[in-house]
């Protein structure tokens, strides 16, 4: 095959002339030769006493060697969850061998290999005549992806007309693109974006080397409030801190809520013209009760105690 060799050995004798096909090779005049081209080769021998003969001829046959490029389809260095593509050429019964780091690839077997991992890649082909050659090596790279986090500055209940501020993580040479619906907020592109509306929201993070991520989904609920969702001035509930039975001095109650610190309605009273609460099941903590009237909605933060 194209780039191997053979040796040809005349018999013993004197003198030697070697032709290829046919053709007189200037200067070689050895018992051995090593060809490397296609040809009929043959050699003319002479004795000390002066007799030549010439040899039956030795065909050789080369079959070309398969191409040995590699192309990829785009940029060698990528990020964490994105693919490369390494692509080489095709042929009537090639066959091929992709390689990392020297060890084959179980299955890749076919002309093209996607590429999501770093490494040395190269790929062996065989032709129809059985000829092998490895291409040059690929070498690709995989970049970490910056974390993507969003932090609430409080409850992401609220009430119309209040906001809550959205905090992504912060890192060195990070870009932020807000996403509301999964579609790009126009211009907001801080840490921190103040959300006044209802919706599912998302950041997408952006490091220093060019990868992204997007968070997990942060969901903003707007409640209906009578009147702005304001705490009261003086106190309406009692005991603070409690244990059992929450007591509330607040005429025409319809409806309670008690809420987390994260907005989530955690003990719920519908009955209405209610006086009190049983938050014996809470865990101990800071919670806001939420008193809706005919008239007005107030909160009031209370503390669980620890029996």
């Amino acid at each position: 095959m194209s780039g191997d060799s053979i040796t040809l050995t005349a018999g013993n004798a004197t003198t030697y002339q070697w032709f290829k096909n046919g053709n007189i090779l200037t200067g070689i005049t050895t018992k051995t030769i090593t060809v490397a081209d296609s040809g009929s080769y043959t050699v003319r021998v002479s004795n000390s006493y002066g007799c030549t003969k010439i040899s039956n001829p030795v065909a050789v046959s080369y079959a070309a060697q398969p191409p040995t490029w590699v192309t990829a389809s785009g940029p060698l260095t990528i990020c964490a969850g994105s693919s490369v593509t390494l692509k080489t050429s095709a042929g009537t019964g090639y066959t091929y061998q992709w390689y990392k780091y020297g060890n084959p690839i179980s299955g890749a077997t076919i002309r093209t290999l996607i590429v999501t991992t770093s490494g040395s890649y190269r790929v062996q082909f065989t032709n129809a005549s059985g000829c092998t050659k490895k291409s040059g090596s690929k070498i690709v790279t995989v970049l970490a992806l910056p974390a993507a986090i969003i932090t609430p500055s409080g409850p992401t209940t609220i009430c119309a007309g209040d906001s809550v501020d959205l905090n992504a993580n912060t890192g060195a040479g990070y870009t932020y693109s807000w996403k509301k619906y999964g579609n790009v907020i126009p211009g907001a592109t801080a840490a921190v974006y103040t959300a006044k509306s209802a919706g599912p929201y998302k950041v997408v993070v952006t490091n220093s080397i060019g990868c992204s991520k997007a968070s997990a989904t942060k969901t903003v609920s707007v409640i209906t409030c009578r009147k702005a969702l304001v705490e009261t001035i003086e106190s309406i509930i009692y005991p603070n801190p409690v244990l059992d039975f929450l007591y509330f001095e607040k005429p025409n109650i319809s409806k309670i809520e008690i809420r987390n610190l994260e907005g989530k309605i955690v003990v719920l009273n519908e009955m209405g013209n209610t006086e009190s609460i049983n938050v014996s099941q809470l865990s101990p903590g800071l919670y806001v009760a939420v008193i809706y009237t005919k008239t007005e909605v107030v909160t009031e933060r209370f503390v669980k105690a620890e029996k």
